[in-house]
């Protein structure tokens, strides 16, 4: 079983209930909810997370711009974020990437019977990200 901690910022109830109860019952990942970017600010700030999944639309600021705040802030701690969307991937890509998000993930294929591959997904991102810190390129 995982210890892998989560934040998943999602502001759907039925996406952040469905996802976060398939990461911690099947996958063992212990997942917190913010609905916002301000409430996952908060969380971030209060520290022990591993990986960030954020959903591409938030309210009052969208994913990718707060990705891109969070690795501008000094104050909040450096983990890996995963970009999860029901947009086209292609169409969000570059600029992820450009924001510090280490993988884009489609919801209509990762939020169904998939969610083994992106659990493992996130285990990835978690993984490289800490070879990169200890190589020092992140």
């Amino acid at each position: 079983m995982s210890d892998t901690r989560v934040l998943l910022v999602e502001d759907s109830g039925f996406m952040a209930t469905h996802t976060s109860g398939t990461l911690e019952s099947v996958h063992g990942m212990t997942v917190r909810i913010a609905g916002t970017a301000r409430e996952a600010r908060t969380l971030l700030a209060d520290g022990g997370f591993d990986c960030l999944v954020v959903n591409t639309q938030l309210p009052g600021e969208n994913g990718i711009e707060f990705v891109r705040s969070v690795r501008n802030d000094d104050d909040l701690p450096a983990v890996p974020a995963i970009l999860f969307t029901s947009g086209n991937l292609e169409t969000v890509a570059g600029d992820a990437f450009a924001a510090g998000v280490v993988d884009v993930v489609s919801k209509d294929h990762h939020a169904g019977n998939s969610m083994d591959v992106f659990a493992n997904r996130i285990e990835v991102a978690i993984d490289a990200f800490e070879r990169r810190k200890r190589l020092g390129t992140t």
